[in-house]
């Protein structure tokens, strides 16, 4: 054979050696940078997760403290409506206490 042919094989086997290297590094770095990408999408997704827990819970607090001070202002005004009741009583007897 030539040794142009044997020159131009050699080189053409070296530069698909050299582009096969090329792409493996490359290759290696990409997965390396999105494993870490991955591990920080995931840390953030359990930070919202997190947060969204207390959110929860801060409104299912809100839903119990609104529960509770329906019933205290239903007890607020059966108080008011026995003591209007105890004072048209006395007032009927004569006997009215001031507040």
């Amino acid at each position: 054979m030539n040794t142009e042919i044997i020159t131009a094989l050699i080189v053409a086997v070296g530069s698909i050696i050299c582009q096969l290297l090329i792409n493996a590094s490359n290759r290696r770095r990409q997965e390396s940078e999105n494993e870490k990408t991955k591990s920080l999408i995931v840390y953030r997704i359990d930070q919202l997760e997190r947060k969204q827990d207390k959110y929860n819970h801060l409104q299912e607090r809100v839903f119990t403290l609104e529960r509770l001070s329906a019933v205290t202002d239903e007890e607020i005004r059966v108080a008011n409506h026995r003591i209007a009741d105890l004072e048209h009583i006395n007032s009927k007897k004569g006997r009215i206490y001031e507040r």
